[in-house]
This record gives structure tokens, sequence and C-alpha cells, in this order.
């Protein structure tokens, strides 16, 4: 599962739950990749990825990094801003 913002604050707390459920974690991140890696490391996450929401582009990276990474696209914890290409794509 994909937590956004998982380098602190809420995205953080929200990749550490996951993860002792069993969920398999990727970590993303945009400013704060040694905090990401931090908490990979942390919660033993499937994978750590930088991604800029606000660009369509780096998205649609993000995702085709991600999806094969994960077991199955299942519906998800939405914490976008409002100004996220996320968001925009709603």
């Amino acid at each position: 599962m994909l937590v956004a913002g998982a380098s602190g604050g809420i995205g953080s707390a929200c990749a550490r739950a996951l993860a002792g459920e069993g969920a398999r974690v990727v970590v993303h991140y945009h400013l704060g990749e040694e905090r990401a890696q931090a908490l990979a490391e942390e919660i033993g996450a499937a994978a750590v990825a930088r991604a800029d929401l606000t660009s369509e582009d780096d998205v649609e990276r993000l995702i085709g990094e991600v999806l094969p990474l994960v077991d199955k696209a299942v519906g998800g914890l939405k914490q976008f801003g409002p100004g996220s290409a996320i968001a925009a794509a709603r």
C-alpha cells in the first residue's frame, strides 16, 4: 500500500500502523528523503518512492513504480492536498 507523505506526521503514523497490521508499505516522500529512508528501515517497507504530488508526470511515474510492488490495488487512505495532481484527478 502506498502511503503518501509518509516521511512525517500523520503519514508516518499511518505507515507504521499499516505495516504493523502486515501491509506491504511503500513509503512516499517529496522532500524528506532521510526521514523516509529511516522509516522504511524501521518498518521493513517494500520500497521508498519520491514524487511531487502536484506534478501529473511524477504521479504517473510513481504509480508505475508502485503497482508492481503491491499484491493488488485496494481502496486506500486518501491524504492529498487540494493542489495535488491526485486530488485534481478525483
